[in-house]
């Protein structure tokens, strides 16, 4: 097959060759989707057991920390301290709004953490 060359032939041998190269292309490319699907499939099962047991040792330690009654306590410090931080980050977002001249943006928090690191602010 000579490539779409005006030599070739006639417009429907011309088309017909279009046609399988558009086929052709086509089917490489489903079946490298394929395989990538493959081999990301394989990894879920290879790395997902980790993950699992990961969890179920969360989920057991989690237990253990729900039957503690000092957790009550910790639990409600949780929430002094997310709305504590919830209104200093809202405070900031109005005053950077307020000297650009701007509408305050909304927000939400979604999650705190503790940090690892350590300086003055780490605790």
């Amino acid at each position: 097959m000579i490539f779409l060359s005006a030599e070739s032939g006639s417009l429907g041998e011309r088309m017909k060759d279009a046609g399988i190269y558009a086929v052709l292309g086509l089917a490489i490319v489903l079946v490298v989707l394929a395989l990538i699907w493959g081999v990301l499939a394989i990894f879920g099962v290879v790395f997902g057991r980790e993950e699992k047991k990961n969890a179920q040792a969360d989920n057991e330690k989690k237990e253990e920390i729900g039957t503690d009654p000092a957790t009550a306590a910790d639990k409600d410090d949780s929430a002094a301290v997310a709305a504590a931080v919830t209104a200093a980050v809202s405070l900031i977002f109005e005053e950077e709004a307020a000297a650009s001249r701007r509408s305050p943006s909304s927000f939400r928090v979604v999650a705190f953490r503790r940090a690892g690191g350590s300086g003055p602010w780490c605790g």
